[in-house]
């Protein structure tokens, strides 16, 4: 199951959006992971929140999950429009951002997942 990512991001003033489009060769489940890129330290091979106690430790990028989205979506090209919102309630910050798309079919075969990065200013 083939998953051909590209984004169109356009993010930082109010009404700005991101486009995801990618391509199916089937129709499948599709999820978008959000994650987050947040400064933290390593501590014993682990890349932990900051704290008074290591903060004398080697620097490290955590990733931290932001949401998810799930939809299904058909064979062929999809485009889905991303304003930053996961909900009607939640909004993803301002930052930088990762996006993980996998697509599984309907016999459970997941595509191997594809990831995009894209930054949301404020406005």
């Amino acid at each position: 199951m083939p998953l051909s990512p590209a984004t169109d991001a356009r993010s930082g003033r109010a009404g700005a959006q991101a486009t995801f489009t990618f391509g199916l060769d089937q129709t499948a489940k599709v999820t978008l992971t959000f994650t987050r890129m947040a400064p933290g330290r390593l501590v014993k091979r682990h890349c932990l929140a900051p704290s008074k106690r290591n903060h004398r430790r080697p620097r490290c990028t955590r990733a931290l999950v932001a949401g998810t989205l799930t939809f299904v979506a058909h064979a062929g090209t999809n485009r889905i429009r991303f304003y930053g919102r996961l909900s009607r309630r939640t909004q993803l910050k301002p930052g930088s951002y990762a996006v993980d798309i996998v697509a599984i079919n309907g016999a459970g075969r997941r595509s191997p997942p594809q990831r995009l990065s894209f930054t949301i200013v404020s406005p």
